[in-house]
């Protein structure tokens, strides 16, 4: 019972994570982040959701910062960004 309890409670947490980013995202495209931002990271990190892998790479990250590069890790994106400016 116990892991089945555990199994329904990860599931609702990675939901509310998601959707406190869709908020956190909404809320930063227009400009009413600021009075937020604490708030959704301290609850999202206080979930201890499972770390995510990078799409592109794989690299191990923690979800928030998962979640806030939209599923890749820094490293990616500068090569993303690199590529990006070599095309133009």
């Amino acid at each position: 019972m116990a892991d089945l309890n555990e199994k329904w409670f990860n599931m609702q947490a990675r939901q509310l994570a998601d959707l406190l980013m869709q908020a956190l995202h909404v809320a930063c495209s227009i400009n009413r982040d600021y009075y937020l931002w604490g708030c959704i990271e301290k609850t999202i990190k206080g979930l201890n959701i499972p770390d995510q892998k990078c799409i592109r790479c794989g690299a191990t990250m923690d979800y928030w910062n998962w979640a806030l590069r939209q599923g890749m890790c820094d490293a990616c994106i500068k090569e993303m960004e690199a590529e990006d400016r070599e095309e133009a």
